[in-house]
């Protein structure tokens, strides 16, 4: 069987999805292999499909992860201007406490949607601690919550930044890809 891009050489591997034939050059020059991009080659049309993929999805991504970066930001300066305001009205416990409380939430919000990578047994013995004493897990999530809230806040902005360069790149990908399909 012969490459499907080069007919005239022969094929040596098929492509990881659709199966067609491609010749050494085409399979060294591949753009995307199955496994995490160690595993079998992906011909230039299943490579397109995977690019468009791996854009769409990083457009939504961003999308989502810009809205969680504005809720915390404007959580985390809330928390500053109350502690500012009731400071300069010298009740400055009460503006301490309405920080940690929009810090606490936005450490929060900085988490949702994440993934847990926590095994299983970890997980388990957490739900069993939560459950046991549900107060005092409650209050050390507020308190952790609150004192990395800010620190979750700078610490989403530069992933934000590198995950729109990483987007960038995939974009870049596509559109190389597009333009030898369509020579």
């Amino acid at each position: 069987m012969n490459c499907y891009f080069h007919p005239a050489i022969e094929g040596v591997v098929t492509c990881g999805k659709c199966g067609v034939a491609m010749c050494r050059e085409c399979e060294q020059n591949a753009f995307f292999r199955l496994d995490n991009g160690n595993g079998q080659a992906l011909c230039n049309r299943c490579s397109l499909v995977a690019a468009q993929e791996n854009v769409d999805f990083g457009k939504s991504y961003l999308k989502s992860r810009l809205i969680k970066l504005i809720i915390c930001a404007v959580l985390v300066f809330s928390g500053l201007i109350a502690m500012w305001i009731y400071n300069a009205q010298e009740d400055s416990a009460r503006g301490i406490f309405i920080a940690v409380i929009l810090w606490a939430i936005s450490g929060a919000v900085s988490k949702i949607g994440d993934r847990n990578n926590d095994s299983i047994k970890t997980q388990i013995k957490d739900a069993a601690e939560e459950y046991n004493h549900p107060i005092s897990s409650l209050l050390v999530k507020i308190i952790v919550n609150a004192i990395f809230g800010p620190i979750m806040l700078l610490i989403n902005i530069y992933g934000y930044m590198a995950y729109k360069a990483l987007h960038k790149k995939d974009l870049e990908k596509l559109n190389y890809l597009q333009s030898i399909l369509n020579e």
